[in-house]
């Protein structure tokens, strides 16, 4: 996996300074189609895993009804942070019916 600087100065080097791809590949001693691919994401595909595992914790939050900073300031024991039960336990208590 390529390095988020190397993305950012590739990217840099073909949209900003006007230079050639294939001039870029040599420049930066990767290969052309490696250029292509970075043009095509403006960070590497690996790093986007990480953005969607903390989507998804604030949509759980969400459709649980708990504020998601309260809850992570909970978990992280921010001073002065609500206490909020954990996400497991709300998930497992909301699939059972009332009574």
């Amino acid at each position: 996996m390529k390095l988020v600087e190397l993305y950012g100065r590739v990217r840099y080097a073909v949209r900003i300074e006007g230079m050639s791809r294939r001039e870029a590949a040599r420049r930066f001693g990767i290969d052309p189609r490696t250029v292509a691919k970075m043009l095509a994401f403006s960070v590497p595909p690996g790093y986007r895993r990480c953005r969607d595992a903390f989507l998804g914790l604030a949509n759980t939050c969400g459709k649980l009804g708990v504020a998601f900073w309260d809850y992570r300031g909970h978990r992280l024991r921010v001073p002065g942070s609500r206490s909020v039960p954990y996400l497991p336990h709300l998930v497992r208590c909301r699939g059972q019916p009332a009574s």
